[in-house]
């Protein structure tokens, strides 16, 4: 079970999304409130977690502000390349991840053949990067190809982006970005380095099975229905103002295998779905405005996350 390979103490609810994501080739949106956002070198502890999930997973790291330019996520999105951290040693220090967006602007010199990808990356505050910035990332994440030296490269597989965003400006990114992540997850505290934790949970063996595995899960005709009766039920529940768009119904359908997958099940349950639709849906929607509150019986005062 995951319990038993990650450790009682671990983040398990944040692990498992990861993996999920993994599994699937999808992408993560960690929600970070204020009491996390001002840990020192938040971030980089946040990679270096992932590094100790899955051995050898080739990752970097990104601190945006509000000057990151493309030209910094493509050196993150490539291997050898300023500013991926060497995430098996020890992490800089929280003054160097602070400055390291500074140290960015060489140039890429990568001979095409070369070329190697990150598997995993870990964004943070892409909220606060400046418009085209945004949508270079996007552009990766719904594409799947990197655009450098002139030519289109596709990225690996697997391929996962996960992006730590300031839970206090649900504004930030817009309903089209938000509908690129399959799964949203808030923590709520702080997460520690990990840098003399024991050897990694899972070997990138033991994730090509469990991707494997995956495309291998069996999904009935029923449970994909149910899955539908959630989302037609949640477009016109009478406090959603904007329900999930097309696109929530097959990452819903990943998400459910790929959860069944991870917990060793060779077909999906609707507990899995369940398990999963407040995570997959709750970025979808958003509330009917706050003047309609009180002809909305106890609705009042609720998150989106409560309300799915």
């Amino acid at each position: 079970s995951l319990n038993a390979r990650i450790g009682s103490e671990a983040p398990l609810r944040l692990y498992t999304h990861v993996l999920a994501c993994l599994v699937t080739s999808e992408h993560l949106l960690v929600d970070v409130p204020a009491s996390c956002e001002f840990q020192p070198g938040f971030g980089l502890a946040v990679a270096h977690v992932f590094a100790h999930l899955v051995g050898g997973l080739k990752q970097s790291y990104l601190n945006c502000s509000a000057s990151t330019t493309e030209e910094e996520v493509l050196s993150a999105l490539v291997l050898g390349t300023p500013p991926s951290p060497t995430l098996e040693s020890t992490p800089p220090s929280p003054r160097d991840s602070q400055s390291s967006s500074s140290s960015l602007s060489q140039a890429i010199t990568i001979v095409p053949g070369d070329l190697q990808l990150v598997q995993l990356f870990v964004i943070e505050n892409l909220h606060t990067a400046p418009q085209e910035t945004k949508a270079l990332v996007f552009e990766v994440m719904g594409k799947g190809i990197v655009p450098l030296h002139s030519h289109d490269h596709p990225v690996p597989k697997p391929f996962t982006v996960v992006a730590l965003n300031n839970a206090n400006k649900p504004g930030s990114l817009s309903q089209d970005m938000l509908d690129h992540f399959m799964l949203q997850l808030t923590i709520k505290e702080p997460i520690y380095d990990v840098q003399q934790a024991a050897a990694p949970a899972f070997s990138m063996r033991d994730l090509t099975k469990m991707r494997a595995s995956f495309e291998e899960t069996f999904i009935g005709k029923d449970v994909q229905e149910y899955i539908r009766d959630i989302i037609v039920a949640l477009r016109y529940y009478h406090a959603i103002g904007t329900g999930p768009t097309p696109s929530a119904y097959p990452l819903f359908l990943k998400a459910a295998k790929a959860l069944a997958t991870l917990n060793g099940y060779t077909f999906v349950t609707p507990t899995h779905v369940c398990q999963v639709a407040q995570d997959l849906l709750a970025h979808r929607a958003t509330l009917r405005a706050p003047r309609d509150f009180a002809t909305l019986p106890g609705v009042d005062g609720q998150t989106n996350s409560q309300v799915v």
